[in-house]
């Protein structure tokens, strides 16, 4: 933060005060320029205080004005004790008008500083957050598409499964990569059948329908996988099936004796 002003305002009238009448007694309006011309390198000066206690920063500002040395020195202890324009402490001069503009701008400035800290402060919380959002996002994505890959790589290897054990089976050539194939096989993994039900299923279709030419044009994706799979998977063999009948028909025979 900048500890000087490049400008200053002064009031129109300043010139009708007493204290500037009392300037142009003895040095005229050329001693009033000269003032003005000393407020300005005042005004540049660190903390707005011009340093006198060297003797080459006297030479070098009465240069700047036109005077000797002797005369500058006589000219500023003039505006301190005569026209009290201008203040000295420890080898420092400053004045009223100076100082009173660099309070007022000093202020400004620290509340444009605390302000923009704050803006800095709060964008970067904002950006912060925006990234760990982004982050976050990123993150959950990647973790969508890694599992949707897996899931993915895990259909297509239970559809290649399907499809080979029944090109094996049926000494067939369906394609896994058939569109129609993959939606019937992805449907039923969807409703919790398995690959061991697959093959349940296309066993026990083969023995039922493999020696029958007309039924053996259904041993394929769309007959076999359709929505009637559940049905197919809870069929029982005919061997197992005659089975269970001659046990229920002997268990009625059985209660009937026993009456």
């Amino acid at each position: 933060m900048k500890n000087n002003i490049p400008y200053y305002q002064h009031y129109s009238d300043a010139d009708q005060h007493p204290k500037f009448k009392m300037l142009r007694v003895k040095y005229g309006w050329a001693g009033e320029g000269k003032f003005w011309a000393l407020n300005n390198r005042i005004a540049l000066a660190e903390n707005c205080l011009l340093d006198l206690s060297k003797k080459f920063n006297i030479a070098s500002i009465a240069d700047d004005l036109n005077f000797n040395v002797e005369d500058f020195e006589q000219f500023i202890e003039y505006l301190i004790t005569d026209c009290e324009l201008i203040q000295r402490k420890n080898g420092f001069i400053t004045s009223d008008i100076i100082q009173d503009n660099y309070e007022k701008v000093a202020e400004k400035r620290k509340k444009n500083a605390l302000s923009y800290k704050k803006r800095h402060s709060d964008n970067f919380r904002n950006i912060q957050t925006a990234e760990s959002e982004i982050q976050t996002a990123e993150f959950i994505q990647s973790k969508v598409k890694k599992s949707k890959e897996k899931k993915s790589i895990l259909n297509i290897d239970l559809l290649k499964q399907v499809v080979d054990y029944l090109n094996t089976k049926l000494s067939s050539k369906y394609k896994y990569q058939s569109k129609k194939t993959q939606d019937l096989i992805n449907a039923r993994f969807k409703e919790g059948f398995t690959f061991e039900d697959f093959k349940y299923v296309i066993d026990i279709k083969y023995k039922e329908w493999s020696s029958d030419p007309k039924q053996y044009m259904y041993l394929r994706p769309e007959t076999l996988f359709s929505n009637k799979f559940e049905g197919y998977r809870n069929q029982k063999e005919k061997a197992e099936a005659k089975k269970i009948n001659w046990l229920e028909d002997y268990a009625i025979e059985e209660d009937k004796n026993d009456k």
